[in-house]
């Protein structure tokens, strides 16, 4: 087992020696402490659309979700007819507890599609990372829009390229920044957005890559 910086943990042997596969509600159950639910809102608290995020790591209060959330323009116009443009947010979880959360990084032009919030809490525990291949039953976890509730959607593994994979799952439109996990619980990536009934998904070594970068700068 080869740790991972910023709590992420990677066996490069895979789960074959893994115990029996969880059924979706445990993974849904054991995922329900990391995950966070955000809205992005006008300067003057207006909403602007819903995203959902997680937490990854025991000892940081970061939130990972999708960068593209920073500058979001939802359907939604002022009286003057400009879009909504989300400047803030807010992040609700799944206790009930609500604040407001501190944009700590993102990429330019959204390359990767990765934004780091910070709230206020720590991940229950850090999170494991694993390896996948086409095929491999995945699960998409985030929350639907104008729901409190998290929902898990069952999928495969489509393909992959170099960093990034494609996921056959359904995904809400609230579920962007929401966690890709395996059979175990284990992290594969974050969902980019859906289209139709398939959920494509950052890879988990971008995400890495962005965090270390963003840990090394003292965001």
């Amino acid at each position: 087992m080869a740790r991972m910086q910023l709590g992420f943990n990677i066996s490069p042997a895979g789960d074959f020696n893994a115990p029996a596969e969880l059924c979706e509600n445990q993974v849904h159950s054991n995922m329900l402490p990391f995950l966070v639910k955000i809205f992005a809102q006008t300067q003057d608290g207006q909403q602007v659309g819903e995203f959902t995020g997680f937490l990854y790591s025991a000892a940081s209060t970061g939130i990972v979700t999708v960068g593209h959330i920073v500058g979001f323009q939802g359907s939604s116009v002022t009286t003057s007819g400009a879009p909504l443009v989300s400047e803030k947010f807010r992040v609700l979880y799944t206790d009930g507890t609500e604040e407001d959360a501190v944009l700590m990084k993102h990429a330019p032009n959204n390359l990767p599609d990765i934004a780091i919030l910070r709230g206020s809490r720590c991940a229950p525990r850090s999170l494991f990372g694993t390896v996948w291949a086409t095929g491999d039953i995945i699960y998409a976890i985030g929350f639907s829009p104008a729901s409190r509730d998290p929902g898990t959607s069952k999928g495969t593994v489509s393909c992959d390229t170099v960093g990034s994979i494609a996921i056959a799952a359904h995904a809400d439109d609230g579920y962007p920044g929401g966690p890709v996990v395996n059979w175990r619980g284990r992290l594969v990536g974050i969902i980019k957005g859906p289209i139709g009934s398939t959920a494509k998904q950052l890879g988990l070594p971008q995400l890495w890559t962005f965090t270390l970068s963003c840990c090394r700068q003292g965001s």
